[in-house]
């Protein structure tokens, strides 16, 4: 194997890793078999941590340029994982959005900062989205987005919505009592937001509110 080919399978390997990890943690969607391999993915790389690991590079996966193929892309979700999506090509690049994330920065950071808020409403199956939008402190034109979400507990339990549980454990999601999101909850967060940030406006759709 040349040099080339052992640095492009070490980029698979960390790319594999990297997507076996999201989908166990609940980041990415995926079915109950795709959760189970990642987890076994893991086990193994863990049991053999150190050694020489029997698994097959395979070149195709790689561009013509040696770059790491990514294994979310939907062609490798249909064709590898038989995972149905609706499109060919994604309409945004997570990975791209991803990037843009910045772990260091905290909504501590901008108290009394202008703050503009939307509310994406919704009852029980859908996700309701609470965003927050600030200018950012050090690049011009640029702007920093929080978000917190909101799911009713049994949507969180139903078959079928594995992922939701993940979510909730490392706090990516807030799980309200019963079986509608209890806005309730959200308008608590809004009035703390409200004594924490200077807040020019609250945008939401008059479908779910109840008003």
């Amino acid at each position: 194997m040349s040099a080339r080919t052992k640095d492009r399978a070490s980029d698979y390997a960390i790319s594999a890793k990297r997507y076996a990890e999201q989908v166990v943690t609940g980041e990415i969607l995926a079915c109950r078999w795709v959760q189970r391999a990642c987890q076994r993915q893991l086990d193994d790389l863990a049991k053999f941590k150190g050694k020489a690991i029997p698994y097959l590079f395979n070149p195709k996966l790689t561009d013509k340029d040696g770059r790491s193929f990514q294994p979310a892309d939907n062609n490798f979700k249909t064709k590898h994982l038989n995972e149905w999506v609706n499109a060919d090509t994604a309409w945004m690049d997570m990975r791209a959005w991803d990037a843009c994330g910045d772990p260091t920065l905290d909504t501590e950071a901008f108290t009394g900062q202008p703050c503009w808020i939307g509310l994406d409403l919704a009852s029980k199956t859908d996700i309701a989205a609470l965003m927050l939008v600030f200018p950012h402190p050090e690049v011009a034109d640029a702007y920093v987005v929080f978000g917190k979400y909101y799911l009713p507990e049994d949507t969180v339990a139903a078959a079928g919505n594995s992922q939701y549980e993940g979510w909730m454990r490392t706090v990516r999601l807030t799980v309200t009592p019963g079986n509608v999101i209890d806005f309730g909850w959200i308008e608590a967060d809004l009035l703390d937001l409200a004594s924490r940030f200077e807040v020019q406006a609250v945008a939401f759709d008059y479908v779910h509110a109840p008003v």
